[in-house]
């Protein structure tokens, strides 16, 4: 599985790692399942006609050659 570095402050890693240990989770289970969960919403809700942010952008980017 590849590997993603975050940068976060030192007070949000705080909560995120309270957050982890309150759901019995490592800190990298734990944001994937939270990324897991914010794509699954965004998948299902319908984008509005000419979105362009930039994780919608990002997902219609094609893979590696």
């Amino acid at each position: 599985m590849p590997k993603v570095f975050v940068s976060l402050n030192v007070k949000r890693l705080g909560q995120l790692d309270r957050a982890a240990k309150k759901a019995g989770l490592s800190r990298s289970a734990y944001v994937a399942r939270l990324v897991d969960r914010d794509l699954e919403r965004a998948d299902a809700a319908p984008a509005p006609e000419g979105d362009a942010d930039e994780l919608t952008r990002g997902r219609e980017r094609p893979g590696p050659p």
